[in-house]
């Protein structure tokens, strides 16, 4: 018998790597984009139209699965595959998926994000509550109380100077203290 001629898609060599290259290709547009080198693929992913749909993928991930075997379990016959037919039930998944993952947002998610912030409140902004400085500030005896000796200052002039904020990723200029 002849030898039947592989497609790259059913060759073994790529089988075994094929999803460790899209992995890493994935990687290196987020890490592209991330150092400022992704150019028109930042600003694409960065758009705003992303926005609603990003605070629903999480709903949408739950449900998507539900939409799809409801769909599949109410067949009662055999469902035969064409471009045409499975582009358009790949379409109307997606607008079912975001219109149940929107009523599920509003119902559960959303109030639930709300009873969250009621329990537990976060500290709001970089400032101390007592001072109306930024904590972690490191100035020398005439600044303000340092509450982490690892942050390092610069002394600007005899009234500012420069500091890390607390994260650590970039430096504010702050205020010393007046004797």
């Amino acid at each position: 018998p002849k030898p039947v001629p592989t497609t790259t898609v059913d060759n073994p060599g790529w089988s075994s790597v094929y999803r460790s290259l899209f992995a890493a290709s994935v990687g290196w547009v987020v890490y592209a984009c991330s150092v400022g080198y992704g150019g028109i693929i930042t600003e694409f992913l960065s758009w705003s139209g992303w926005v609603p749909l990003s605070r629903l993928s999480y709903a949408a991930y739950l449900v998507h699965m539900i939409i799809i075997r409801v769909y599949s379990m109410s067949q009662k016959t055999v469902m035969f595959a064409s471009v045409a037919d499975r582009t358009f039930m790949s379409l109307s998944f997606i607008c079912l998926t975001f219109l149940f993952a929107f009523v599920a947002a509003i119902m559960v998610e959303i109030p639930f994000n709300e009873l969250e912030k009621l329990i537990f409140p976060r500290a709001r902004g970089r400032q101390d509550g007592s001072t109306g400085t930024p904590v972690g500030v490191k100035g020398g005896n005439d600044a303000v109380p340092v509450h982490d000796p690892g942050k390092q200052t610069k002394d600007v002039d005899e009234h500012n100077a420069k500091a890390l904020d607390p994260d650590g990723s970039e430096e504010i200029l702050v205020q010393k203290k007046q004797n």
